[in-house]
């Protein structure tokens, strides 16, 4: 996934500064890329918790989209 990943939680409208906690905290933790792509995407989950299901669907699918994944 690899920077595919990062462009996907900007697509996401991840705060870039969340997404830079979260990879800085990944890389001192000695996290692999893949579970840092996966705690920005559980972050974005927490952002959109209030969201419709089907509203929090369509933006993934959106943004996938987006970034050719």
């Amino acid at each position: 996934m690899g920077s595919d990943g990062l462009k996907l939680a900007m697509c996401l409208n991840v705060p870039t500064t969340a997404l830079i906690q979260i990879q800085f905290q990944g890389l001192e933790n000695g996290w692999v890329l893949d579970s840092i792509i996966s705690n920005m995407l559980f972050y974005w989950k927490l952002m959109r918790r209030t969201a419709k299901d089907r509203d929090k669907v369509q933006l993934l699918v959106t943004s996938c989209f987006v970034v050719n994944l």
